[in-house]
């Protein structure tokens, strides 16, 4: 286990850590819960007896991981469902429980995070009944489809869009995800543009096998990835033998046809991609048993007589070694771009101040109200480390055209007080308002946009600039008018 645990955590720190942290974003966190629980379950299940603090301890990671993101458990499903049966149907197991029924009844805390996951989902519908939390849901629904999947170009299906007044710049902004304009961009009007502009995926048997070697292409072609791949399969090819070898590959096996499903029905962002392999390691971790797998690594069969045997010794030691080695060279070049600053920021959350341009042009002009490209939204966040609140004074006036945030009943209350309720038209509405952007391209649609629909000599201006928080490129202020 010692070679399997060392890949899992180093492929932890690789592929899920920054999404943990500085992209701070809720499917990786999501995944740390639900997979953390479940192994502790499997911890659990592999002893003769359960241990009431591991169910409990892997009952409460799972119910976390679930509040983040309910479809991460989904997706761990198949992979440790197919580990835990198993284990319950090993010879080993059902011989010390008396027969396959009984070794198969010690499957009750999975049944019971089962029943947990369903009573959440139960809850989670009668909370979003709410009429207006309703709307955004089935509002974000239909705006994330944009952002997530793929679609068509507008010459495409230019004649099916101007039938619904749609126009080549509206859009392109929707393609931008900006559609911060309730007016304009309603749930029907979107669900309407996406019938026709999301690309359909053909569903035929050329089209299984260009996936599979799509799949297979991202998964060789990632070198985050496949070296933890590749050292998961060399030890399961030299370190195991028999039976516990067989369930690995199992494992691996598993994690691929789930990545290829996925990406036949859709797509597999990098954020459910390494999920899905770091809940196989982890499922092979759950399924190795400490003493057998050490006593098979350590021992040559002959003649039915068992032997010290040098070379599988040899083997086994370069299983251990080769792991540490890659993990001790992944922390080496990873520790030394640790910024212990953030840490002490962390603690006093409360007191910190982003060391921002764009931060200190908001404090410094408090009359004014900002309105931002979806990608200078990031650069607040990562001017705060994503684990500072801003300061609502800063938050408030700062409201992105875009994201999955857009049209919430917060959002819309907050941009209510800001005399923003539709922050595209107040660009021009708002006289303390100022639209922020790295380059003056989304300006240009902006303006097209408002011409269309609202202001028909709308015109805008540079009116400032600042650095941004890594400082490799600038952010601008431009004020748009009515002529």
């Amino acid at each position: 286990r010692l070679s399997i645990a060392c890949i899992t955590i180093g492929a932890y720190a690789v592929l899920i850590i920054p999404g943990c942290t500085w992209l701070g974003n809720f499917t990786y966190i999501a995944f740390t819960g639900c997979c953390a629980g479940t192994m502790m379950l499997m911890a659990s299940l592999s002893e003769p007896r359960h241990k009431p603090h591991l169910i409990i301890g892997g009952l409460a990671f799972i119910f976390v991981g679930i509040l983040w993101r309910a479809n991460m458990f989904f997706i761990e499903i198949p992979v440790f469902g197919v580990a835990a049966l198993l284990v319950v149907f090993s010879r080993k197991h059902m011989d010390r429980a008396g027969g396959a029924v009984r070794s198969a009844l010690r499957l009750w805390p999975f049944a019971l995070a089962i029943l947990a996951f369903a009573a959440l989902l139960g809850y989670h519908a009668a909370v979003w009944s709410d009429p207006q939390w309703h709307a955004w849901d089935d509002y974000n629904e239909v705006r994330s489809a944009f952002s997530d999947y793929k679609q068509k170009d507008y010459v495409e299906i230019a004649e099916e869009l101007e039938g619904m007044d749609v126009s080549r710049t509206d859009y392109k902004l929707i393609r931008n995800k900006i559609t911060a304009d309730p007016e304009y961009f309603t749930i029907d009007r979107l669900q309407q543009i996406m019938d026709v502009s999301a690309v359909a995926n053909d569903r035929t048997p050329l089209t299984a096998i260009k996936t599979v070697w799509r799949y297979a292409k991202r998964v060789a072609l990632d070198a985050s990835l496949l070296p933890f791949v590749l050292l998961m399969a060399f030890v399961a090819a030299a370190a195991l033998r028999g039976v516990e070898r067989k369930k690995t590959f199992a494992i691996l096996g598993v994690a691929v046809l789930l990545g290829i499903t996925l990406l036949f029905l859709g797509r597999i962002p990098a954020r459910i991609h390494y999920p899905l392999w770091l809940f196989a390691f982890g499922a092979i971790a759950g399924i190795v048993p400490r003493a057998e797998a050490k006593a098979e690594a350590s021992l040559g069969r002959h003649g039915g007589s068992e032997r010290p045997d040098s070379i599988a010794n040899g083997v086994n030691l370069a299983a251990v070694i080769v792991p540490v080695v890659a993990c001790l060279l992944v922390f080496s070049w990873a520790v030394p771009k640790w910024d212990v600053a953030r840490v002490e920021s962390a603690v006093h959350a409360d007191t910190f101040e982003a060391k921002s341009g764009l931060v200190d042009y908001v404090r410094e002009h408090p009359d004014n109200v900002f309105l931002m490209h979806t990608s200078a939204v990031f650069d607040v966040a990562y001017a705060h480390y994503m684990i500072a609140p801003m300061q609502p004074d800063i938050n408030n006036r700062m409201i992105s055209l875009g994201g999955w945030s857009s049209n919430s009943p917060y959002v819309a209350g907050r941009n209510e007080r800001a005399h923003a309720a539709n922050p595209i038209k107040a660009l021009v509405e708002n006289d303390k308002s100022l639209y922020v952007s790295a380059t003056a391209k989304s300006c240009h649609v902006l303006k097209r946009y408002l011409r269309e629909h609202y202001y028909p000599n709308a015109t805008f201006k540079k009116v400032g600039e600042v650095e941004s928080w890594g400082k490799s490129y600038t952010l601008s202020m431009f004020k748009f008018s009515a002529s």
